[in-house]
């Protein structure tokens, strides 16, 4: 009985001793404000790869070609990107990566991308697949948020320094 206990309470001490940290393989880096460590994990540009949603779950064919570039962090916490699509500026400007701690633990940010033009969207953003919980600092994937929903992948080509 004492070693079910064990088994279970030392995974989590790990998890309140190891706190935030640069490591792009936690699909929620910046949970333990105010680090932001996230922002180290997201510079760079980013190619969008796939789409996967809908009713059916189907996997979509890109109709644009679609380039993020994610540049810095600003005093106030909001991140410095530019969208790109045809190679043509297709917005520019600063987004915010925000935890929300109810319900599902994840994270949720304002950024415009072009595959909603709603300017209000706010997406759950992810490192890796987010159908699957595979976890990986290469793949960003964003979320609609609606069960019948859309995911975005964007593979990242560029690591910025």
């Amino acid at each position: 009985m004492k070693t079910y206990r064990l088994f279970f309470i030392l995974p989590a001490l790990l998890l309140v001793f190891t706190g935030c940290s640069n490591n792009s393989d936690s699909m929620y880096s910046n949970e333990n404000q105010p680090c932001h460590c996230i922002v180290d994990s997201l510079k760079g540009e980013w190619s969008w790869i796939k789409t996967y949603g809908g009713f059916f779950g189907n996997i979509t064919e890109n109709e644009f070609k679609s380039t993020l570039k994610v540049y810095s962090q600003n005093e106030d916490a909001s991140i410095n990107y530019e969208i790109f699509v045809e190679d043509t500026l297709f917005y520019r400007g600063g987004f915010q990566v925000q935890y929300a701690a109810s319900g599902l633990k994840r994270n949720m940010t304002n950024m415009r991308l072009p595959h909603y033009l709603d300017s209000g969207q706010e997406w759950v953003i992810g490192f890796g697949d987010m159908m699957t919980g595979i976890l990986d600092g290469n793949i960003l994937c964003f979320w609609d948020g609606g069960m019948d929903g859309y995911f975005y992948y964007y593979q990242k080509i560029r690591k910025e320094k």
